[in-house]
């Protein structure tokens, strides 16, 4: 029996030439060459400066070669300049190229290789049109899955009531959102950290500490009953900690968050009820941690390609977690697939 492998956060390399051909109104079509002008911003001020191949634009070809090799079946697809997307300060901007990118993305990625399916990027500067979005991505292009930027030029919480209308149509649609990792834009106690592989370590997992402890003591799991939710690009160790620091703290202070205190649902308790998914890397030394604050089959695999290994290196971290003793058989099968599936709503 071929055991399921699925990814459930690859990446594309946006080609934002492309990118324009999607636009709409009279910058469709439009060129870059010449310009200084971007379609995304860079995620952080800090420019790729290894490997240039490994930042070339991707496609189905490129990717259905990585799957072929690598013997993965599916993979959701997640953006890497679109993970910028939410310091985007002109709400108009921050529509009109979201719609772009979900719709080349669809184009160049998904029409052509039925192993690939993605996330939608929502624009969260404008709350109705990312409701609209998220609708006509999932209902007529085949998306699983909305994506929120962890960090964003707004100044608050995913646990803030007005995002409220996104996680309504997620859940009336049965998507996860997913809040991933990105720019460190506005995380201004990262700035110390310098140079840059100093933030490398903290400008993912931060932001997702933040907003998983305002959506936890928001409400905003009782308000929405069935949402599913993933918090990834940090690994699953930090989850752990998080569980038991919030649970001690609800403990203490529980008369401050009146949302959970009303349901009689301590932070823990919303924790093993098994919406609230992270991902892994396979060298995690306290994997056994994550497991135990989210369950057995809220961990999930995530080759995170094209980014940060060299291109045979992938295969080998995949066959590392496979081969992993210290993790039972079937929540190895978990990881690396079948909780996948189970979070998008792949089926079969």
């Amino acid at each position: 029996m071929t055991q399921t492998i699925i990814d459930a956060d690859g990446h594309v390399i946006e080609d934002f030439d492309g990118l324009y051909d999607f636009l709409e109104g009279p910058l469709k079509g439009a060129r870059l060459a010449g310009s200084m002008v971007s379609p995304l911003p860079w995620l952080d001020g800090w420019h790729a400066l290894t490997d240039p191949l490994r930042w070339q634009a991707t496609d189905a070809r490129r990717w259905g070669e990585f799957l072929d090799a690598t013997g993965i079946q599916a993979s959701v697809l997640f953006p890497t300049a679109g993970l910028g997307h939410g310091i985007i300060e002109n709400p108009d901007w921050a529509v009109r190229i979201a719609r772009a990118y979900n719709r080349w993305l669809h184009a160049t990625h998904l029409e052509p290789d039925a192993r690939l399916k993605a996330v939608a990027l929502l624009p969260v500067q404008d709350i109705p049109a990312a409701v609209e979005e998220l609708r006509t991505t999932v209902t007529e292009l085949g998306f699983v899955a909305a994506l929120l930027p962890s960090v964003s030029h707004l100044g608050v919480t995913y646990g803030d009531p007005r995002f409220d209308p996104i996680f309504a149509e997620a859940q009336r649609l049965d998507v996860p959102v997913v809040l991933h990792g990105g720019s460190n834009h506005g995380l201004d106690v990262l700035q110390m950290l310098k140079p840059f592989g100093g933030t490398m370590p903290l400008h993912h997992p931060l932001p997702l500490l933040i907003h998983l402890n305002a959506m936890l003591y928001g409400g905003t799991f009782e308000r929405f009953p069935t949402l599913r939710a993933g918090f990834f690009e940090a690994g699953s160790s930090w989850i752990a900690y998080m569980s038991d620091r919030l649970q001690y703290m609800y403990g203490v202070f529980k008369g401050l968050a009146p949302q959970m205190l009303a349901a009689d649902r301590s932070p823990q308790e919303v924790l093993a009820e098994g919406r609230i998914y992270v991902t892994c890397e396979p060298n995690e030394r306290f994997l056994d941690a994550g497991l135990r604050a989210v369950g057995d089959n809220n961990v999930l695999y995530a080759s995170d390609f094209p980014h940060e290994l060299e291109y045979e290196e992938y295969a080998r971290e995949l066959a590392k977690l496979l081969g992993r003793t210290d993790i039972a058989r079937p929540v190895l099968d978990n990881i690396v697939g079948k909780s996948a599936a189970r979070f998008y709503g792949l089926g079969a």
